[in-house]
């Protein structure tokens, strides 16, 4: 398996997740899934990733899928801004770094 170097930058609290559609086939042999290519759905679920790199998918009912783009919406505008302030910060410990360089050059 393949690893990414991608959770390194990832911000911490913030797990990477996906709100997806299945469209699934039931097993009857005479349902119309069976036969031809309409399936039934959708089916929501959030998708995401444990801590051992395992995938795992939550079910959400019909009723509570407009809640959940919601929150994930929500979750990426927070994950926006967290990068944002980690941007800063960098570029604040940036300049510290180069100031202090600064002062050591000119002390005697």
């Amino acid at each position: 398996m393949k690893k990414s170097n991608e959770t390194a930058h990832k911000p911490v609290g913030l797990p990477k997740t996906s709100l997806v559609a299945f469209y699934v086939r039931c097993g009857k042999p005479g349902c119309k899934c069976a036969h031809e290519k309409q399936r039934h759905g959708p089916y929501y679920y959030n998708r995401y990733k444990q801590k051992g790199g395992r995938r795992s998918k939550h079910y959400i009912r019909a009723a509570d899928v407009e809640t959940a783009h919601q929150q994930y919406r929500g979750r990426k505008q927070q994950k926006q801004a967290v990068t944002a302030s980690t941007d800063t910060l960098r570029c604040l410990r940036d300049s510290v770094r180069n100031s202090e360089q600064l002062i050591k050059q000119e002390a005697p």
